[in-house]
């Protein structure tokens, strides 16, 4: 992916704006900061400008972005397009640079579900994520699944001078193993398991069902009843 001087220009003004805003907001509440003891005014007063400027710069700008050029379902577009679409995707990453790639280290799992539909996903009720998430916006999981640890879903990928953009669909009752990695296009069916350290490769379609393993992910068998809660 080039990026151009405008890229990082844009990128700076960004981060400065969110910087500002986040100490506005830290000053709006400096009040109620003021009543504390005088030995916690500090710490709180980093801890609020940290939370603001996060919150600000990973689910605000990014809803923005999305107004301004919405995500396409399916989007191939070349390393120096200089179209409107390709500026927002990278604006997009750097955000999603800043926020879910540093705070997913800290953020305990049973509440990285939350945060990562904060981001954007649409995540199930009763999601455990273990791993890790690129592109939230591109990625939907159903209620019930498991990612993990540090199994990763990529709703990009990039190929010569090409990057390929696509939706990662999961089921209900998923469990994505430890490892594993999800290429963009993936859409995996209600029920079906990914083996630890597999990988599964762009554009593939596994039934509900079935557990897939191996890199490139293949078809090994089906899911048996004792392997999956609320299997019948």
């Amino acid at each position: 992916m080039r990026f151009t001087i405008l890229d990082y220009l844009f990128t700076t003004v960004i981060v400065l704006i969110m910087a500002a805003a986040a100490g506005g907001l830290v000053f709006a509440l400096r009040p109620l900061v003021d009543g504390l003891p005088l030995e916690y005014r500090g710490i709180v007063t980093l801890l609020l400008f940290v939370l603001f400027f996060f919150f600000i710069l990973g689910v605000v700008y990014p809803r923005i972005l999305r107004l301004i050029s919405p995500f396409k379902e399916d989007a191939v577009f070349s390393s120096d397009d200089r179209s409107l679409y390709c500026f927002v995707w990278k604006q997009t990453v750097f955000t999603y640079e800043w926020t879910g790639t540093i705070l997913s280290y800290v953020i305990p799992v049973i509440l990285r579900g939350l945060f990562y539909r904060m981001l954007g996903a649409r995540v199930g009720k009763g999601v455990l994520v273990a791993g890790k998430i690129v592109e939230p916006q591109m990625v939907t999981i159903g209620d019930y699944s498991i990612l993990g640890d540090t199994s990763l879903l990529m709703a990009h990928a990039m190929s010569q001078d090409e990057v390929i953009l696509k939706r990662i669909e999961l089921g209900r009752y998923v469990t994505v193993g430890a490892h594993a990695i999800i290429m963009p296009g993936v859409r995996i069916g209600d029920r079906s398991i990914v083996a630890v350290g597999s990988v599964v490769s762009t554009d593939t379609v596994i039934p509900p069902g079935e557990v897939w393993a191996g890199m490139p992910a293949a078809r090994i068998r089906d899911v048996k009843a004792r392997e999956l809660p609320g299997l019948s």
